[in-house]
């Protein structure tokens, strides 16, 4: 049996940041699959109790997440010398000077998971340039991550596995929530909707300039913006800017019971993003047969294929032709809602991400 220790920043079950929501259900299905699974976690930290999770609350950083390193590292050396796991795996580059220091002591395998790098993230990227050498083995999302990991940083590609997340069977298409359509004032419109993180990588301004002039062209379109972050009272602002905040919607942050509820008052699903490892929000709006206008960027066609609609995240005129398309045509989004659908159960699944993944780490640790 694998035993794996997996210091975590959070695996909250009501967390829907992509990077959460993967660790958390890997980390299940890990254990799910018989491995034994020790996770130190900063204390007050929510968590579910899980058979094969061992969790340790550690102390809480004070200012950012870097200072875990120093929190985590003793008790990820007592749980070692106590023999209670034989991998360590590093899920994000803020960890990864704990895993170095952890390698250099111990002379033990070490993993590590990478969603995506971004170039103006300093600190994050000079981090990575120290410790990606060291690991044995990387998993990441996407064949965009692989490119990323080898172009910029030289991982050599045999140390790379790509490992697809997968969505949750709980998305899928359902009748909608009339009372949550009522008080979000949706009866009788176009629904067009964006879920995700309120920050620049997401590209909203870029929405908003789409949004209005697609509204200009079907005026029974509404806009429902779900989430929160660093952006969210710049692009409220904004859309008064651009006098459409009558048909925008901003919702503030929703948590993971709630999504599929809104994934399903959804016409048309919407994400401009400039950057994703991945893209758990359009996997998840297309396991809910929502049809689906995304950027062509990064790793989003793969996830997309030719179950919905591309556009350039740079091109305005461009995206805004596709949401026309799509919100004058009901055969279409039907369409495209039934083939999103079946590509995601085809392609994404939890159960077959954690095999994967098993399988990735037992390869690892044989002699």
């Amino acid at each position: 049996m694998l035993r794996l220790c997996s210091p975590q920043l959070s695996i909250a079950p009501t967390s829907n940041l992509g990077g959460t929501v993967y660790d958390r259900e890997i980390l299940r299905g890990l254990a799910q699959l018989g491995t034994s699974i020790h996770i130190p976690l900063p204390q007050q930290e929510a968590y579910e109790t899980v058979p094969g999770w061992f969790v340790y609350p550690t102390g809480q950083h004070l200012r950012y997440t870097y200072e875990y390193n120093w929190l985590f590292l003793p008790r990820l050396l007592k749980l070692w010398r106590s023999g209670a796991f034989d991998l360590l795996r590093i899920h994000s580059p803020s960890l990864g000077p704990l895993g170095r220091f952890y390698k250099r002591i111990t002379q033990r395998p070490m993993v590590a998971h990478y969603h995506h790098l971004e170039a103006d993230k300093r600190l994050q990227m000079m981090l990575s340039r120290w410790v990606l050498g060291h690991y044995d083995l990387i998993t990441t999302d996407s064949e965009f991550c692989v490119a990323q990991l080898t172009t910029t940083f030289g991982v050599p590609r045999q140390k790379i596995v790509i490992v697809y997340p997968g969505v949750d069977p709980k998305y899928r298409p359902q009748t909608r929530n009339p009372a949550l359509q009522r008080q979000l004032e949706l009866t009788g419109k176009t629904v067009v909707l964006y879920m995700g993180v309120l920050a620049p990588r997401k590209n909203l301004r870029f929405l908003l300039d789409v949004f209005q002039q697609s509204w200009q062209q079907q005026p029974d379109l509404v806009l429902l913006v779900t989430g929160t972050g660093p952006q969210a009272a710049e692009l409220r602002q904004y859309a008064e800017q651009l006098g459409i905040d009558h048909v925008v919607r901003f919702t503030g942050y929703i948590d993971e019971a709630a999504k599929v509820d809104l994934y399903n008052l959804a016409d048309i699903f919407v994400f401009p993003s400039l950057l994703e490892g991945f893209g758990m929000v359009v996997a998840e709006a297309m396991a809910c047969g929502v049809p689906v206008v995304s950027s062509n960027a990064a790793s989003l066609p793969e996830v997309v294929g030719n179950a919905g609609l591309l556009a350039s995240p740079t091109d305005q005129h461009e995206f805004c032709q596709q949401i026309l398309r799509l919100a004058g045509d009901v055969h279409l989004r039907q369409q495209l809602g039934i083939q999103g659908r079946q590509r995601i159960q085809e392609k994404f699944s939890w159960t077959n991400a954690a095999q994967q993944t098993l399988a990735a780490y037992e390869h690892v640790m044989t002699p």
